[in-house]
């Protein structure tokens, strides 16, 4: 079939760089939310310590970190690939436990989907323009 705007195929490194900049920049507010004393009421913590143990607060702080150096990674295009595959295991981890336990995430699970189709979409296609990756 033919395309109907054969011209923008030409800006084809856009599309992952566009993808990597909105969910990095998610990944980052999301992880520096929960890293934060100030709006973090324990709330989290304390449906998660019924599920995952008395270690969950340094697990939940973990991960909250996780998110943020990898939002970070993935704003600035620097090992986008092992970014998004730690972050396509988050969200899958996310699902698990939002069925698990639905009261531990706010967002419906098709959202959790719709962030591990974009991550599993960065690791195969890369980082795109204006990054620090280099394809070899």
């Amino acid at each position: 079939m033919l395309n109907p705007f054969p011209i923008l195929l030409s800006f084809g490194l856009l599309a992952p760089f566009i993808l990597r900049v909105v969910v990095g920049f998610y990944f980052l507010r999301t992880g520096w939310s929960h890293m934060s004393i100030n709006r973090h009421t324990g709330e989290e913590i304390a449906i998660s310590e019924n599920k995952m143990g008395s270690y969950s607060p340094y697990i939940f702080f973990g991960i909250a970190g996780l998110e943020a150096i990898c939002g970070i990674a993935l704003i600035i295009g620097f090992l986008t690939q092992i970014a998004s595959l730690i972050m396509a295991v988050l969200c899958v981890l996310a699902i698990v436990f939002k069925n698990k336990a639905p009261g531990i995430f706010r967002k419906k699970i098709s959202f959790y989907f719709l962030l591990c189709a974009i991550c599993v979409s960065l690791l195969f296609s890369g980082a795109g323009i204006f990054a620090f990756d280099l394809a070899l």
